[in-house]
């Protein structure tokens, strides 16, 4: 069996050293996302740039900024960024990690469709994120729903179930 690494799958969906990221929940495993990207572009960790990465954790965004001098980092909740950053202004979203945890009860599915499409309207290439079913003991995502709602309102969708109940959904426009 062919182990399928989270990061490969992301990167997979397009991503090239030449294009304008926004991560959010970029300390997601303390940062994975970044040491890969840095090994496919054959670069070394000052090198890699064009990319803002955000996370609530001032810790997280304090060490990788040591190590990823030349990324910008944001500590700031993902809701307020969004609201205050301007319309197309990446190739990419990529989100890490920040559909992990049940806040919204009902409106759980309403706020990754929200935030998806929110990050759809920044971005020209596309969004990525990442699903992990099994939130909590009181709440699991519906992959089936989401998989069919996006399917419905975008024209190019993929999706890979990778281990332990966790999904990479990549929304091309």
């Amino acid at each position: 069996m062919i182990k399928t690494d989270i990061f490969d799958e992301i990167i997979n969906c397009g991503i090239s050293s030449e294009d304008t990221i926004l991560q959010l929940g970029v300390g997601y495993k303390n940062g994975s996302l970044l040491y890969k990207l840095c090994e496919y572009w054959d670069l070394n960790s000052t090198e890699i740039n064009k990319i803002i990465g955000l996370d609530i954790d001032p810790n997280k965004t304090e060490s990788l900024s040591e190590i990823f001098s030349n990324i910008q980092f944001v500590k700031n909740s993902m809701q307020e960024y969004l609201d205050t950053v301007e319309n197309n202004s990446f190739n990419w979203c990529i989100l890490t990690g920040v559909f992990d945890k049940y806040l919204y009860d009902d409106l759980q599915h309403n706020f990754v469709f929200k935030t998806v499409n929110r990050c759809l309207e920044l971005s020209e290439n596309g969004v990525v994120f990442t699903l992990k079913v099994n939130v909590s003991d009181e709440f699991s995502y519906n992959p089936v729903f989401i998989f069919a709602d996006f399917v419905n309102t975008h024209s190019t969708v993929f999706v890979k179930k990778l281990e332990n109940n966790t999904y990479v959904f990549c929304i091309l426009k």
